[in-house]
């Protein structure tokens, strides 16, 4: 969920995260060799949204995954994004 609070290429504080927002109710909702489809509700403040994120494993490389967020243009992911990077900016 990193990539609600911080660009990309950033690695962000996993005790500020939890200080700002909640997650729960994982869902997997599509599988196949290699991918997944899955999604959650998350809590920040005044916003909630359901994200619905892609993981990708690497064929070659244990443990190294790619997760992508899918709905990332929905309206109510983007505005929990400005929330979450706001208080995690100020936190």
């Amino acid at each position: 969920m990193r990539q609600l609070a911080v660009p990309a290429d950033t690695r962000p504080d996993p005790v500020r995260l939890a200080a700002i927002m909640t997650v729960s109710g994982f869902e997997e909702l599509n599988s196949s060799y290699n991918a997944r489809t899955c999604r959650a509700e998350v809590v920040a403040s005044a916003s909630r949204a359901t994200v619905t994120y892609g993981i990708t494993q690497s064929e070659g490389v244990q443990g190294w995954y790619v997760i992508e967020l899918q709905n990332a243009s929905s309206p109510n992911v983007q505005m929990l994004i400005q929330e979450v990077r706001g208080a995690y900016a100020g936190f």
